[in-house]
């Protein structure tokens, strides 16, 4: 990567309860045969920003590659923030700006993977989901963009003094 920008794109795939307040998340398990991180646990939807694509229309494409889902399925879309990532990895130092993205599923809705990439997804209860985000079985950027969606929904508090870091986009 030698330092360089790329933009990723995710969404988390949820279900609420008659509040509105996410009650279960869609987590994908990648395939086996993927050269990143393979068999680790992933957002419902994500994929890197390719040059001439927004993050949005990236995930358009992914949605149907991924998870079967139309456009008409991505209506309750919503954006949340931009998640910064600086680290080293084996294929050197990613710097990364992940877009993070929610999308509010109904009950009847079943991500159905169309390219291979994924080998099946679960519907977890949102406690059961932020456990696995904190493991080491979900990908990195998986389990930030799953941390702020919990921060955003109020699913878990920050961490005093973690204003700055966590504030609103």
């Amino acid at each position: 990567f030698w330092g360089t920008l790329t933009l990723g794109a995710h969404a988390n795939g949820y279900q609420a309860g008659a509040d509105g307040r996410p009650t279960h998340l869609w987590i994908a398990r990648r395939a086996l045969d993927k050269p990143t991180d393979p068999g680790l646990w992933d957002n419902l939807i994500g994929g890197g920003v390719p040059d001439g694509q927004t993050p949005l229309q990236t995930l358009h494409r992914e949605a149907w590659e991924e998870a079967g889902l139309r456009p008409a399925d991505l209506a309750d879309l919503r954006p949340g923030r931009v998640i910064h990532l600086l680290r080293d990895i084996p294929e050197g130092l990613q710097r990364e700006a992940l877009h993070s993205f929610d999308l509010r599923l109904p009950p009847s809705c079943v991500p159905r993977n169309q390219d291979g990439e994924v080998a099946g997804f679960e519907l977890l209860p949102i406690a059961d989901a932020l456990a696995r985000g904190a493991g080491e079985g979900m990908t990195v950027d998986a389990a930030l963009v799953l941390l702020d969606f919990a921060l955003r929904h109020g699913l878990i508090e920050a961490p005093a003094g973690a204003a700055a870091v966590f504030a609103p986009a």
